[in-house]
């Protein structure tokens, strides 16, 4: 009884890859296509005599060029929507792709990389809520950082971040 259940197993377990005589997938084989999780945040805090709220959204894109790895595949890139409200007024909204920052950036490394990441960094009631976004290469420590601020009156200014990288055997800066 045994066997004709383990002959079954091992004739449906083989490998489905078609391969064309170079070894190469060929039709009906869809290459892996790599994608980062949608991200959400709702936050609100006080800032001189203003109640500031923030809404975040990063999700993928299907209109966008995927970045590509030889050794990794495809990664699709994603837009990030950033949408900023004072004492209950929208006051700045906006979605970013990575080429919001191009000019900072080589063309081998826009290729490669995709806008992966936003965090909230500081509020100034002078200057306004700044944030710093990421583009950065899939599944590697290579990034460039990017601070945004979003001034009290809506005005946005950007400037490129430099990274400082821990001595692991060190710890120290």
């Amino acid at each position: 009884m045994l066997a004709p259940a383990v002959l079954l197993l091992l004739s449906c377990g083989g490998n489905n890859d078609k391969r064309d005589d170079a070894g190469d997938a060929s039709q009906g084989v869809e290459a892996s296509v790599h994608q980062l999780p949608r991200y959400t945040r709702k936050d609100s805090l006080k800032v001189g005599a203003h109640v500031f709220t923030y809404e975040i959204l990063r999700e993928v894109s299907d209109s966008l060029p995927p970045a590509h790895d030889d050794q990794l595949g495809d990664t699709r890139d994603n837009i990030i929507r950033l949408r900023i409200g004072r004492d209950g007024q929208q006051l700045f909204q906006r979605t970013f792709t990575k080429a919001f920052f191009r000019s900072s950036m080589g063309d081998a490394f826009y290729k490669r990389s995709i806008l992966d990441g936003i965090s909230f960094r500081s509020a100034d009631a002078a200057r306004g809520l700044t944030f710093v976004f990421s583009v950065s290469e899939p599944d590697s420590d290579v990034s460039m950082p990017f601070a945004v601020t979003v001034s009290p009156d809506g005005a946005v200014s950007v400037q490129q971040e430099t990274l400082d990288y821990v001595d692991e055997e060190n710890e120290s800066l």
